[in-house]
């Protein structure tokens, strides 16, 4: 089950900020369900403008229904909805990520029994075949993926031009779009180092293009222990992390600052470009105003061609078995089943299903061609053998930029906790 992944992904088979905050498209608290006619929903701030997008159109639709949605940060909602599940007080309708990264993951949450099972929800055949058993447990469906979701290069095109830098294509050019937009007075890369989910989104950008494009079969071999994190191209995807910030691509102290600072940073012109999930593209260009931001697979090759992007299943929600509005949680998840349109065009994800892809996209359509030329690979963190890896890859990036932890022991510390 942890393989599913294959190199190669036609478009029909095409982590986030802020403080706990409630953004409800009507009033109220969220929590242990709703109950009566009021749908709750929690999830990632970073797909908040997505699911009130959805949301909104649905109580349109169905005014008898009050829908509430609660966002927070990545790591705030993952703990915040842990406890609530196991309580018993989870919103009806909770997100879910694909495989097993962390413990929000649906093969994680699936196998405690806290998730209605959705198998024979009609949307079911919308679920990519060949990601499917990353959003089963057991052979059962549990998540409605809405997009595919990619990580990249968030880029301000008003600092670019200003800066008079190209779009890189390959890692020299990015290095010295790093000293153009640094020489301009910019940084060229803002990065919140200090919240543990965005520690990991350049070296998984950048593992794409020195891991698989060279090796699409890297995580069966791990999987074997025939292959390891020191003798692969994680070594040259760490080394990469590090060269950038040697050469000045990232802001003073990145680990004390957190990653809703990072993106303000972007989205006010004081910093080029921010690695990130393309679901962040909404908060920043909101906060943009009338700058455009543009989107780029980040280079971690020397050749254009070698160029990969790390792509996954996003936008996926579940539904707590202890709902107390199933039948209208079972609606809910029918009704974004055929808004994914509305739903991708503010998440700035491929639908997976391809027939609703928004039209005139940029972001979009250069995350579209990535994948129509199969050069995507999986989130690395999707088939580790348990949430600790990932836990122990936001330490060692930490500790690398924070107190000189060197490359071979962070990669050290990563294979214990995989082989753990």
């Amino acid at each position: 089950m942890k393989n599913a992944m294959r190199r190669s992904l036609t478009v029909g088979a095409a982590v986030a900020t802020a403080a706990l905050v409630l953004t409800a498209c009507s009033e109220g608290t969220g929590g242990g369900g709703g109950g009566g006619d009021t749908l709750t929903i929690a999830g990632p701030s970073s797909y908040d403008l997505a699911i009130k997008a959805v949301a909104e159109q649905f109580m349109a639709e169905n005014p008898d229904i009050k829908v509430e949605t609660t966002t927070a940060s990545t790591d705030q909602y993952q703990q915040t909805a842990r406890t609530q599940l196991a309580s018993g007080t989870a919103p009806d309708i909770l997100y879910v990520w694909s495989g097993g990264a962390n413990s929000m993951s649906v093969w994680n949450v699936a196998k405690e029994g806290v998730l209605e099972d959705l198998s024979n929800e009609s949307w079911v055949d919308i679920v990519p075949e060949e990601q499917k058993d990353l959003a089963q447990y057991d052979g059962k469906t549990y998540m409605l993926p809405m997009v595919y979701g990619a990580i990249g290069a968030m880029y301000n095109t008003a600092v670019y031009e200003d800066a008079g830098v190209e779009v890189p294509t390959t890692y020299p050019e990015l290095l010295n779009a790093c000293h153009a937009l640094s020489d301009a007075g910019y940084v060229p890369f803002a990065v919140g180092l200090q919240t543990p989910a965005h520690t990991q989104l350049t070296s998984y950008a950048l593992v794409a293009s020195t891991v698989y494009a060279q090796d699409p079969d890297f995580n069966q071999q791990m999987d074997d222990g025939t292959a390891n994190f020191a003798d692969s191209g994680w070594r040259d995807a760490f080394d990469m992390y590090m060269e950038m910030a040697d050469n000045d691509c990232f802001q003073d102290s990145p680990t004390g600052t957190p990653s809703e600072e990072a993106i303000r940073m972007v989205s006010a012109g004081e910093a080029g470009a921010i690695v990130a999930t393309n679901a962040t593209m909404s908060q920043i260009q909101e906060a943009a105003g009338d700058t455009e931001i543009g989107f780029y697979g980040l280079p971690g090759a020397d050749a254009e061609d070698d160029v990969y992007l790390p792509v996954a299943m996003g936008g996926a929600y579940g539904i707590s078995k202890d709902s107390k509005n199933m039948e209208n949680a079972k609606k809910f998840l029918d009704f974004m089943a055929t808004h994914q349109t509305e739903f991708s065009a503010v998440a700035y994800g491929v639908p997976t299903d391809t027939s609703q892809l928004p039209s005139d996209n940029k972001p979009l359509a250069t995350i579209a061609e990535y994948i129509d030329a199969g050069k995507v690979s999986t989130y690395p963190d999707q088939t580790w053998p348990n949430a600790e890896v990932q836990q122990t890859h936001f330490q060692v990036i930490q500790d690398m930029f924070a107190s000189g932890l060197s490359v071979d022991d962070a990669l050290a510390q990563l294979q214990a906790a995989y082989d753990g």
